[in-house]
């Protein structure tokens, strides 16, 4: 089962946690970490990286999120996966 899906793209401080010292993926403008949703479901969190982080690639970022939110609510998980939102406030990168 599940655990509920929040009501708007904007994750609490906790709800989500890194999993590991390294990250398992990525490129030059982001780390890709398994990570625990509510402590119940497996996840995959993208970081941005410092050096990247500043208001071209977040506004990006930000789009990136739209968008998979708009594919999801269309599709309702038939060929994608979830997406639980973004968190700006669990650390110094979104």
């Amino acid at each position: 089962m599940h655990p509920p899906k929040p009501q708007g793209l904007n994750l609490e401080r906790g709800e989500i946690r890194r999993l590991g010292q390294y990250p398992v993926g990525g490129n030059d403008d982001m780390d890709i970490w398994e990570g625990m949703y509510l402590d119940k479901e497996k996840v995959v969190i993208k970081i941005l990286r410092a050096v990247h982080c500043n208001p071209r690639s977040l506004n990006r970022f930000k789009r990136e999120v739209d968008i998979w939110k708009r594919v999801w609510e269309v599709d309702c998980g038939m060929h994608t996966l979830p997406l639980y939102g973004l968190c700006q406030n669990d650390g110094p990168f979104p």
